[in-house]
């Protein structure tokens, strides 16, 4: 079907809407303004419909709408003089939302990030091992990577580390930035957008790329997003108004540590926007192109948004004050929750000035003994015998015991008393019959703590001493007899023995002297056990040996020369419900070591351990790996685990070995 079209060129833009008005009465079907020179208007005020000083209007009429009684109309009503008319005549129908797709070609950003209409391919002579593609049909949304702000997020993203991490793409258009983040390795995107098509292109997109169940997409107001939820990396390609409106909302829901990309930003908007997010953020070097930027940061700790000094916030909800200290807020991601009506909140942004006359009924919470529980504000709280108190308390109160009693042998494998509540025991499965394997299920915390209430301990990991004969007095009874006065000699035996011919003698004592010194090496060895399946020699044979002995081999392995470094924890691409958890593992002694056990702990937003697994160095090492870890030899190590759920946000990492039947942990948490 086709169209009559009519363009014409106002003298004043300010005519504009009654021109619109004019020709939609004459019965045009749509109405089009352009800019009829070179004056962009990039982000018009709100409320605002901004024209360009040289307008022109495109109206599309019926094809059998005369186009000269459209024109005299108009002369008759605005004059001659008011507009020209520079183009008329008829334009074929089309598909026009979709018409653009025709130039809309494959496009690489950064080293290794493509994004390809649906159905077209990578040149053969631009195609890399290591490509990642993206497939995209937009739609109607916005989001294909041609505009400037959406390629700058892009780029930003094939350079990041993403594996593992969640993403937030507020204003997420079509999906791009965050399809874009999943196969570039994150771990799970949420999209937001107002516009309903935006969230149904994003999940079509989604679909489109495999990637289905790692998205989520929502209209703000959605029931089903997680309002409290936060995020590793959270993306907005929108608007500088917005942005700056929506700047705390933003600063919430970033993880501690996490980043945030800024594009849609002009040069002469990033000031303002820098100066709304300079509070909570550290800023890295603004990206530049063409008239927009792109803005990337670093969310501050609360101690270095505060400082090292004390002050006083009040719950926005029942106006109480109290003092806080970046200690506490730092443990917390800087929310508090209200002792008076439990409300939590964001403590930095109700911080009232010093100033103020109220501060000085308050008492200093550092000192717990001076502040009511009820006034107590912190996120961590413990559940105790006496009730539900803060961590803070706790610690206060566990000093005071240790200053009354008398010392402890220290315990090396305590965790923080953030995390004593969570703390589980030793899972082991070295020949074992009775218990779980290491191969079992990620174990939630409830398990872990039945298991630590009843006190079981997989028995693998126990290493036990020798049973040693009974004594009597201390003596070794199976020798008495050689002590004992009351014995008769038997002097038939004594002629015997001098009966007995020379070379005879001498072979018996040769042999006995051969037992003794083998004893004696034997003796020596098994004493020196520890020492000596440290040798770089003989350390494999030591090994072996006592593989096949009943006894357990007790070498001082040092426990601080293992490293971890490049760990990551990310969904497994060929299955959505299992993790993939991979680092490297270092030996930086100068000499062998076993392999150690390595304690996966998944946490959540407060860092508090949700599930974690014990892996023994049988679950992560192939079949036909040695035991012991070569001097300065390092491993790569891939273990795929079961997704233990929502909650599970982030994780550490931590090196373990076995001492006397306890598991004992190195001090740095990776």
């Amino acid at each position: 079907m086709a169209w009559n079209s009519i363009t014409i060129s106002l003298q004043d833009s300010s005519d504009a809407a009654a021109f619109e008005d004019q020709l939609l009465s004459l019965g045009a079907v749509a109405v089009t303004f352009t800019d009829g020179g070179d004056e962009p208007i990039l982000e018009p005020e709100l409320d605002t419909q901004p024209l360009w000083t040289e307008t022109h209007l495109t109206a599309l009429f019926e094809v059998d709408t005369d186009l000269y009684v459209i024109k005299a109309a108009l002369e008759n009503e605005f004059g001659p003089e008011t507009y020209t008319v520079i183009e008329q005549g008829q334009v074929e129908d089309k598909v026009w939302e979709r018409e653009w797709l025709n130039h809309f070609k494959p496009m690489r950003f950064g080293k290794r990030l493509w994004i390809c209409p649906d159905g077209q391919e990578i040149p053969q002579e631009q195609q890399g091992k290591k490509d990642v593609i993206v497939d995209m049909d937009p739609g109607v949304a916005f989001g294909t990577g041609t505009h400037e702000t959406t390629a700058m997020c892009l780029s930003w993203l094939d350079a990041a580390k993403l594996r593992g991490k969640t993403v937030l793409d507020f204003g997420c258009g079509s999906g791009i930035l965050a399809i874009a983040a999943l196969k570039l390795g994150a771990r799970h995107a949420t999209c937001i957008d107002i516009d309903i098509q935006a969230v149904e292109a994003s999940l079509q997109n989604a679909e489109r790329n495999n990637v289905a169940k790692k998205l989520s997409a929502y209209l703000p107001e959605d029931s089903d997003w997680d309002q409290n939820e936060h995020y590793d990396i959270i993306l907005a390609n929108i608007l500088a108004t917005p942005l700056i409106a929506l700047a705390q909302d933003i600063r919430r829901r970033v993880k501690r540590g996490g980043h945030i990309v800024l594009s849609g930003v002009l040069g002469e908007q990033e000031s303002l926007v820098r100066e709304a997010y300079e509070k909570y953020f550290n800023f890295d070097d603004t990206v530049h192109d063409g008239d927009w930027v792109c803005i990337t940061a670093q969310l501050k700790t609360p101690s270095q948004q505060l400082g090292d000094e004390e002050h006083v916030t009040y719950c926005p909800n029942c106006d109480e004050s109290f003092y806080i200290n970046a200690d506490v807020l730092d443990r917390a991601d800087g929310e508090v929750r209200c002792g008076e009506c439990q409300t939590v909140f964001y403590a930095i942004d109700f911080i009232k000035p010093d100033n103020d006359d109220e501060n000085s009924n308050l008492s200093n919470p550092i000192d717990t003994g001076k502040i009511p529980a009820a006034h107590m504000v912190t996120g961590l709280w413990m559940h105790t015998p006496d009730g539900l108190i803060s961590v803070d308390q706790a610690q206060a109160s566990m000093a005071e015991q240790q200053d009354s009693s008398p010392p402890q042998q220290a315990d090396t494998s305590e965790l923080e008393l953030s995390e004593a509540t969570a703390k589980d025991p030793v899972h082991d499965n070295v020949n074992d019959t009775g218990t779980e394997t290491g191969d079992q299920q990620i174990e939630t915390e409830t398990a872990s703590d039945n298991h630590e209430q009843s006190g079981e301990q997989n028995s693998d990991w126990e290493l036990a001493e020798p049973d040693a004969p009974e004594t009597v007095d201390g003596v070794n009874p199976e020798f008495l007899y050689a002590m004992d006065e009351n014995v008769p000699l038997n002097l038939d035996d004594l002629d015997a023995m001098q009966g007995t011919p020379k070379r005879a003698r001498s072979r018996s004592w040769m042999l006995l002297a051969v037992l003794s010194v083998l004893a004696f090496a034997a003796q020596y060895i098994h004493q020196h056990r520890a020492q000596l399946a440290l040798h770089p020699s003989l350390g494999q044979a030591v090994q072996n040996a006592y593989a096949n002995l009943p006894f357990e081999l007790e070498p001082d392995w040092q426990l601080d020369a293992y490293e971890v470094n490049a760990s990551s924890v990310s969904l497994n691409p060929r299955d959505p419900d299992e993790l993939l958890a991979t680092f490297s593992l270092t030996n930086t002694a100068g000499h062998a070591q076993i392999f150690p056990l390595i304690r996966l702990s998944m946490t959540n937003r407060w860092g508090e351990r949700v599930a974690y697994r014990d892996l023994m160095p049988e679950d992560y090492l192939p079949e036909n790996a040695t035991s012991l870890m070569d001097a300065r030899g390092r491993a790569e190590v891939s273990v795929r685990l079961k997704d233990p759920g929502d909650a599970a946000l982030d994780y550490n990492v931590e090196v373990c070995l076995p001492k006397q039947g306890v598991i004992r942990c190195q001090e740095k948490i990776y």
